[in-house]
This record gives structure tokens, sequence and C-alpha cells, in this order.
């Protein structure tokens, strides 16, 4: 299996880095930074999308989007300042398996327990859905969202989840054995 080798820019200083988790050369934010951000960043872009599929208004919108605006900046300040990520983000560590929880080494492709993969672009859009989760919920207890434009957002979420967790199945590392 080939892993991406496609750059994205860091999403503190916007230079190009790798998409696989490596440090940014130029600001030097760690990989788990890097991840938080970019899964900040993935929920800011499906609300995004939901505005205009018109499930949110440009109201609310807004008021989300300038709330995740200011988390993102206290976000990198702190990156910067070198304190560690925020234990209680909602985003699963990117290093615990999806399928069985065992926490694995950075570096692993697969899980030596259960053999589901880790390390692919399908895992961490199953992360940073179950991380938009969170956000949602946590912009309607901000009274940013209503209860019904919540149960309205993530109506969808549980049935992606389903499915991208049925194709990392097939995924899984299959040792022959001879």
């Amino acid at each position: 299996m080939s892993f991406s080798t496609s750059t994205w820019p860091c999403p503190a200083c916007a230079e190009l880095i790798p998409a696989n988790y490596q440090c940014c050369p130029q600001c030097l934010l760690s990989p788990d930074w890097l991840d938080l951000l970019r899964a900040l960043d993935f929920a800011v872009r499906s609300l995004l999308l939901w505005k205009l599929d018109g499930d949110i208004g440009a109201a609310q919108y807004q008021a989300v989007v300038d709330a995740c605006r200011q988390q993102f900046d206290r976000l990198v300040r702190q990156a910067q300042a070198g304190q560690a990520p925020p234990a209680d983000t909602g985003l699963p560590p990117r290093c615990a398996c999806w399928s069985c929880g065992l926490t694995c080494h950075p570096s692993a492709h697969y899980c030596p327990d259960c053999s589901a993969p880790l390390d692919n672009p399908e895992v961490r859009l199953l992360r940073y859905q179950q991380f938009l989760v969170g956000e949602v919920q946590r912009h309607e207890q901000a009274g940013r969202l209503t209860q019904n434009d919540v149960q309205k957002l993530l109506t969808q979420v549980p049935d992606q989840l389903s499915q991208l967790r049925r194709r990392l199945d097939r995924a899984r590392f299959v040792v022959s054995s001879r």
C-alpha cells in the first residue's frame, strides 16, 4: 500500500509540509498540534458546506466561525509557547487504534493487535468526523447553534462514520500464512 506523499500548508505558518504528520520545518509545530489544528479546520469547512446547503443560517455560521477563529488563534499561541496540546479536545489520539483502542507507535501503519490501518486519509477523516461531532455539540452548549440545528447537522454523521469503519475494516492488514 502506498501512503500519501501530498503536501498541505501548515495551519500555523502556511509552510508546505508532508500530509503524513511530520513536524513543520518552519515553525516546528509537533504532529499532534498540526493534527488538532487540521481537525478544527475540517470542522470549519464542514460548517461552511452546511451553510452553503442551507442547513444553518449566515448569522449562526458567522458566530460559529468567529468562535472557531478565536479557538484556533488561542491554540496556535499555546503551540508556539511550547505547551502540550489540550487533552480534552474530543479529537481521538492519532496513535490510538480506531478499532481496538490500543495505543500504537506513531510510525505504525497498522495496529499490531487487530491489524487495522492507522495512518491513512480515511482514518484521519474518521477521527476528524468524531471531532466535528464534539465541536457542533460545543457550539450548541455555547448557544451558537440550537438543538434542532445540531440534530439536522449531525443526522448523516453516524452513517458516514459507519461507512468509513466498514471501508477501514476491509483495509486491515492480512498476513498470509504459508
